[in-house]
């Protein structure tokens, strides 16, 4: 059994592992970045060091998310940095079991950030790799934020 936390972003349900995430943190406004694409969101002041944010609602459906108290900040360790998601709602902790019959990773590189698919009652549930998330022009990009 492998542990994920469970989130939405439209409506949707998404999981990451436990592994990956240092802490979840209320959603703050956080400073402007300009001419950066439009899912990352800016920085926010975390652990002494600006934390990059990115929309997850944005990246994942090209809808511009809108705060609310439900909303909160996933900071997760990425490429050796830390990275803030900005997501809708935080469900919940929950296990599932690997199953390489679930196995829907991808070849199309849109979607190749899907691992597998978790079905629980009458969710469905997309369990992220967040190292697949971007494109090579968009990790570029990311990295060059943090590296500021």
């Amino acid at each position: 059994m492998n542990k994920f936390v469970l989130f939405k972003s439209h409506e949707q349900f998404f999981a990451v592992s436990i592994a990956i995430i240092e802490k979840i943190i209320l959603f703050q406004p956080p400073t402007l970045i300009p001419d950066t694409s439009a899912y990352i969101l800016g920085y926010l002041p975390y652990d002494g060091q600006p934390l990059a944010l990115i929309d997850m609602r944005m990246r994942l459906f090209q809808v511009a998310g809108v705060p609310d108290e439900e909303t909160k900040i996933i900071v997760i360790h990425w490429k050796g940095k830390k990275l803030g998601l900005v997501v809708d709602e935080v469900v919940r902790v929950q296990d599932f079991q690997a199953d390489s019959n679930r196995e829907t990773r991808s070849e199309d590189e849109k979607t190749n950030y899907i691992v597998e698919i978790f079905q629980e009652k009458d969710e469905i549930i997309l369990h992220l790799d967040i190292d697949k998330l971007f494109s090579e022009e968009g990790v570029e990009e990311i990295e060059a934020i943090i590296e500021k």
